[in-house]
């Protein structure tokens, strides 16, 4: 089974649901430094609105309600018609039901909205993966990479594609880099026990390595 730890993982809801608070604190501070005392609260019912129900999704997928997570998405997708964040939400709930092909779908209406969006471009490799289509899940790992190439959760991905793919030397590169950028991870263990030790362990392989071709 491929573990998509970005998008399953507690780290993922824990993001999204301090991201929100972070954007509720942010809200309030510029709305008050731009309207000041003379605003009334209609000038900013709408942003500080759609802030308010970002929070309460990410709230709700944070403690694994997922229908209630998904019912606030559906209608911040509806409210907000420019941020991939409503249908990376919903993705991620059918991420957690086992729906793959579904959650691919909302991905890609995440990226239709923001074609550089690092978390949508993730989370659809994994929805990939999570279907054995590695090839597929290696292109679009490569894809947030052309975004951030300091996205740790995007060399490990693709690291674990290679592997399945019998690509290890590539594996082994974006696993040193993943470990490069997040040390501390426990999961490089799992990715180091399915490759087993490396054919030039005295040497270190330079990075980057050659782009994978699907």
């Amino acid at each position: 089974q491929y573990e998509a730890h970005y998008l399953l993982g507690a780290s993922v809801k824990r993001a999204l649901y301090l991201g929100a608070i972070v954007a509720a604190a942010a809200g309030a501070f510029v709305g008050g430094f731009l309207f000041g005392k003379r605003s009334k609260p209609v000038a900013q019912s709408e942003p500080s609105g759609l802030v308010l129900a970002e929070y309460r999704a990410a709230t709700f997928l944070m403690e694994d309600r997922l229908t209630e997570a998904e019912a606030a998405y559906n209608e911040l997708a509806q409210r907000d018609q420019l941020s991939a964040g409503p249908y990376v939400g919903l993705a991620v709930c059918r991420m957690r039901r086992g729906e793959f092909a579904r959650a691919r779908e909302l991905y890609e209406k995440a990226l239709v909205r923001e074609p550089t969006s690092v978390g949508a471009l993730i989370g659809l490799g994994s929805a990939y993966a999570y279907q054995s289509d590695y090839s597929n899940a290696a292109a679009v790992y490569e894809r947030a990479l052309s975004v951030n190439e300091k996205t740790a959760d995007a060399h490990w991905g693709l690291a674990k594609a290679e592997v399945n793919l019998g690509e290890n030397e590539r594996a082994r590169a974006h696993l040193e880099r993943f470990k490069q950028l997040d040390p501390n991870s426990p999961r490089a263990a799992d990715l180091e026990s399915m490759l087993g030790p490396s054919p030039q362990s005295g040497r270190r392989e330079d990075y980057p390595p050659a782009s994978h071709t699907t």
